[in-house]
């Protein structure tokens, strides 16, 4: 009588010799998948890696045969013996094998095995085989390209969300910083004193205030609240409050030691205000006020 015999064909894999195989023995590249942690709203979605195995018996086998063979997923450890793995799923036309067990039966002409790894899996490389555990009364199995078994892939990377995140935000602090050096440095340097004083020469003599980090110092008769975003992404204004200031002067650094003074108020100004040296500005009422600053 003529043995009856089997044959497991792979239809779309690519022979190759893997990188990480520990021989130099070809063996069938099935897939690899990238896997990443769970980021905001972007979940990780198993990738299942899957192949068409085309299934052929021999004449004998096609007439007689009418039994189940069972397969067994194993992977290769260190030592080079293979063993069941639980750190996959095994698949058969989508559905999940149970114990990682393959079962064909004499009607599968072909059928797409599929290989998803579990959370839990260490990155790496694996050499995987579907050992024939049940031959279901057949004298002989054989597995054309698949003889040296398989190799699946598994890398971690970044979540793509977690990569554009940390994009954007080296992005903005990039423009943040750029922003700061372009305000401080040219659109709204620091004033070049670190102080200035106020006699308003009603008895209660001058006083001093510290205006380092400045940009400007704005005078006026009420109180003027300043932004903690202005201070962050403009500067600092040190607001002085008096009656004196019918309208509101502003206070800046000119050219070398000079004083800019800015105001659409009835005030005479003085001709030249520098640094270090007091000046006197009057309002409309005829009061005036000496200011220094150092």
């Amino acid at each position: 009588m003529k043995k009856f015999y089997y044959i497991i064909t792979l239809c779309v894999g690519v022979l190759a010799t893997y990188s990480c195989a520990s021989d130099n023995s070809k063996v069938a590249d099935w897939g690899q998948t990238e896997y990443y942690s769970n980021f905001l709203w972007k979940d990780y979605t198993p990738v299942r890696m899957e192949q068409t195995l085309l299934l052929e018996l021999n004449d004998d086998a096609k007439s007689l045969w009418k039994g189940e063979i069972e397969f067994e997923l194993v992977v290769k450890n260190s030592d080079g013996t293979f063993t069941p793995t639980k750190q996959v799923h095994l698949y058969k036309n989508g559905t999940r094998c149970a114990n990682n067990h393959l079962v064909v039966t004499s009607s599968d002409k072909e059928i797409v095995v599929g290989i998803e790894f579990l959370e839990d899996a260490p990155e790496g490389c694996y050499t995987m085989r579907l050992n024939p555990i049940n031959k279901g009364g057949l004298d002989r199995i054989e597995q054309i390209e698949l003889q040296n078994g398989f190799n699946v892939q598994k890398t971690v990377v970044t979540n793509p969300l977690a990569v554009q995140a940390i994009c954007l935000g080296i992005l903005l602090i990039a423009l943040f910083l750029a922003w700061m050096l372009l305000s401080r440095v040219v659109l709204y340097p620091n004033v070049k004193f670190s102080k200035i004083s106020f006699n308003y020469n009603d008895g209660a003599g001058d006083y001093m205030k510290r205006v380092g980090g400045c940009y400007k110092i704005i005078c006026t008769n009420q109180p003027k609240r300043v932004s903690i975003f202005h201070k962050i992404f403009i500067g600092n204004i040190y607001v002085e409050v008096n009656p004196f200031w019918e309208q509101e002067m502003t206070i800046m650094s000119g050219s070398r030691n000079n004083i800019r003074l800015i105001t659409r108020g009835e005030y005479i100004l003085p001709d030249e205000s520098v640094r270090k040296e007091v000046f006197e500005i009057k309002n409309s009422n005829g009061q005036k006020v000496d200011i220094e600053t150092t």
